[in-house]
């Protein structure tokens, strides 16, 4: 009775499901507010389709572990929009069984998806969210405790608003193509870059603070970044940064307007631009392979 199909439309009730087996939905899933699912080690979430997950303030929906992880949530190849609101992801690991070898803990793959009061917690994989050749829309997100990278974006396009990322041991926020558009967000505790912009990835930021962390902003290969309103403190390395890593993609771009970022810490690559408040900042030598042995960004 907890399970409601007419084939391809699926209903998780309200109340706490075990999942002790791989869960495979072909066709669209709605988890009611208030659902508690915990999924044994081996056990995953694949959903074939679109996914509705709305709880309320007073009735979250919780996907966690039985025990200390499970294999994660998988949503793909959908034509309507996912929304998921007032929902916690906590302790997942990467999904791989058998020729299905995800890096992400949750993943959007070809399926747009909005998302509203949403915390992930204990990432213990390469991304803890990965969304890919996706539209997206995140607001009001937290992300916490991750061992790499808490959001991996690949050539996807969208919007985040009012998201607090922290404890993260990879990125905070890396990008591969597409365009972004970043406002309201809290970057800190990242030992990494808290925003990385790769593979020719447009990327605009606007009123965000960034602390802590071992790089700020990064634009590389191609890539063009816009920051405006925002503060970067306490960076270890340097709060941003442009330089080519793979040598097949132009030089890349990062403008600055009315920040708070340290200009001398600045490092610019011979043959890319920084332009801080109009002024072009003055380029060097990077050595890259050696900058991906630095203790900040060594994997």
């Amino acid at each position: 009775e907890d399970f409601i199909n007419d084939v391809k439309n699926w209903i998780i009730k309200k109340g706490t499901w075990t999942i002790n087996h791989p869960l495979v939905i072909n066709g669209n899933l709605k988890i009611e507010k208030g659902v508690s699912l915990k999924f044994s080690k081996k056990a995953y979430l694949i959903i074939k389709g679109q996914l509705i997950a709305n709880g309320s303030k007073a009735h979250r929906i919780n996907l966690s572990s039985l025990n200390d992880s499970w294999k994660g949530l998988y949503v793909l190849n959908s034509d309507k929009e996912s929304k998921l609101t007032n929902i916690s992801i906590n302790n997942v690991t990467s999904l791989s069984d058998g020729i299905l070898n995800l890096t992400g803990g949750v993943t959007f793959y070809k399926a747009n998806v909005f998302m509203d009061n949403v915390k992930l917690s204990n990432g213990l994989e390469e991304d803890f969210l990965n969304i890919v050749d996706s539209k997206y829309n995140l607001n009001n997100m937290i992300i916490n405790r991750t061992i790499s990278d808490a959001i991996d974006f690949d050539f996807s396009e969208g919007k985040i608003n009012n998201i607090k990322l922290f404890d993260i041991e990879g990125d905070a926020l890396d990008f591969s193509g597409g365009f972004s558009l970043i406002s309201n967000t809290e970057l800190f505790d990242v030992k990494d870059k808290a925003i990385s912009a790769g593979e020719e990835a447009i990327v605009e930021i606007l009123d965000a603070k960034i602390y802590d962390t071992g790089v700020g902003i990064a634009s590389k290969d191609g890539s063009r970044v816009y920051v405006a309103n925002t503060s970067i403190t306490n960076s270890k390395l340097s709060p941003a940064m442009t330089y080519v890593k793979k040598s097949y993609y132009t030089a890349p771009s990062l403008i600055i307007e009315s920040s708070d970022i340290d200009i001398d810490r600045i490092i610019s690559q011979n043959g890319t631009n920084v332009i801080f408040d109009e002024f072009k900042l003055p380029t060097q030598i990077v050595n890259v392979e050696e900058l991906y042995n630095s203790s900040v960004m060594k994997k």
